[in-house]
């Protein structure tokens, strides 16, 4: 909690605030789900790869995946949400 109160209070939240609003919407919930597959897939099938190839190929995943639901995203989201879910599994 008081994590959370030092964030809301803080630079950061300013600064982070416009992302989050942008996953906290329909085709930012379909980016999440996207973005957690893509990056599991890539890390199971190319763990000789350097970051950058994952993430290139994972970017693919993301925009085909999307693609097929008919939702357009910008790549700098495309691109947030694949860290996030690299940094998420980090932590387990």
């Amino acid at each position: 909690m008081v994590t959370l109160m030092k964030l809301w209070a803080s630079a950061v939240w300013a600064f982070i605030l416009p992302m989050i609003r942008s996953f906290l919407t329909k085709e930012g919930a379909v980016l999440i789900v996207a973005a957690k597959d893509a990056v599991k897939s890539v890390t199971e099938t190319m763990p000789g790869a350097t970051g950058a190839e994952k993430r290139s190929a994972a970017m693919k995943i993301i925009i085909s995946a999307l693609a097929a639901q008919g939702v357009t995203i910008a790549s700098s989201l495309i691109f947030a949400a694949i860290e996030t879910a690299v940094q998420g599994n980090k932590d387990k």
